[in-house]
C-alpha cells in the first residue's frame, strides 16, 4: 500500500522532518492534493487539532486515494479514543473491526446447561429393567433385549407380561435360554392358568433341556407322562449321530434304560 509518506520527494520529508514551521513546505504541495490533505491532517493531528483534522477528512476528495484517506481516519479514531475512550469507544471498534463483548464463552455456556456427565443411576441395569417393565407387556415384546431378558424375575410378572415373557425367550438360541434364572418356575406358573396352552404350545417349550424337563415334571407332576414331554426328553437322550446304534451295543443299551427312566 502507497501513501503519501512513501510518494513523497525525499526533499519535501527532509523539510516536514526539520522544519520549524510545516506549514510553509506544505502549503508549497500541489492544493488539494491527497498529499497536501494528508500531511495538513498529520501536522493538525501532531499539534492536537483533531477539530481541523475533521474538516480535512469531511472535504477529502471522494474517490482519491481512499486508502490514504481510511489510514488517517483510523489514526484520528485512535488519538480520540486516547483522549476520551468513552465516548469514541464505538468508533474505535468500528474502524478495528473487533468486538469487545465481555460474553461467557459457547462452550462454557452449553457446559453450564448440559451435563458433561452421566448419572449414575441412570445407567443402574435393575432400573432400566423396571422402568421398561413398568410400561407392561409391550416392553417385553418390544423394548428388551436378549441382553435385558438375564435381569428380568419372571416370577414377579402377571400372567399377561408372563406370557409375553415366554414367548419373547422362546426367540433366543437354546443355550441362552438354559442360562436365563427362573424360566421353568415361569413355564410351570404359565400352565397352571386356565387360559394357558397345553405343553408344547410355546417355542420355549421345545427349546428346554433334559435338566429343565426334569425340574417342569418335578413342579408339574402331570406332565410326566405329556406325549409332547415325553417325546422331548426321549430326544434329549439320542446319541451323536456319529454313534451307532445298531452296531454299540453299550450305547443302544445306554439309550434304552435312560429311555425308559423317563417313561416310568
Amino acid at each position: 500500500m502507497t501513501t503519501p509518506s512513501t510518494t513523497t520527494d525525499i526533499d519535501v520529508l527532509e523539510a516536514l522532518a526539520l522544519a520549524n514551521d510545516r506549514t510553509a513546505v506544505i502549503d508549497g504541495l500541489v492544493a488539494g492534493s491527497p498529499e497536501q490533505l494528508y500531511w495538513r491532517a498529520i501536522d493538525a493531528q501532531q499539534r492536537g487539532d483533531l477539530a481541523a483534522v475533521d474538516e480535512i477528512l469531511d472535504m477529502w476528495p471522494t474517490k482519491r486515494d481512499r486508502r490514504t484517506f481510511e489510514r488517517l481516519r483510523r489514526r484520528q479514531v485512535l488519538l480520540k479514543a486516547s483522549a476520551n475512550f468513552n465516548d469514541h469507544a464505538d468508533d474505535l471498534i468500528r474502524a478495528l473491526g473487533v468486538s469487545l463483548d465481555d460474553q461467557q464463552d459457547q462452550e462454557e455456556v452449553q457446559a453450564a446447561q448440559h451435563p458433561v456427565a452421566l448419572d449414575e443411576s441412570a445407567l443402574d441395569e435393575q432400573a432400566l429393567v423396571a422402568s421398561a417393565l413398568a410400561r407392561g407387556r409391550s416392553a417385553i415384546e418390544d423394548d428388551l433385549s436378549a441382553w435385558g431378558l438375564r435381569l428380568v424375575d419372571p416370577r414377579a410378572l402377571d400372567a399377561p407380561c408372563r406370557r409375553a415373557y415366554l414367548v419373547r425367550v422362546g426367540a433366543e438360541p437354546a443355550a441362552s435360554i438354559a442360562a436365563l434364572p427362573h424360566v421353568v418356575d415361569a413355564i410351570a406358573a404359565e400352565l397352571a392358568e386356565p387360559s394357558a396352552g397345553a405343553f408344547g404350545s410355546l417355542v420355549v417349550h421345545h427349546k428346554l433341556t433334559s435338566e429343565a424337563l426334569e425340574s417342569l415334571v418335578a413342579l408339574r407332576p402331570e406332565l410326566l407322562a405329556h406325549p409332547t414331554r415325553v417325546e422331548l426328553a426321549v430326544a434329549r437322550l439320542r446319541p451323536a449321530a456319529h454313534e451307532d446304534l445298531a452296531e454299540d451295543t453299550s450305547t443302544r443299551a445306554a439309550y434304552l434304560d435312560e429311555a425308559l427312566r423317563v417313561l416310568e
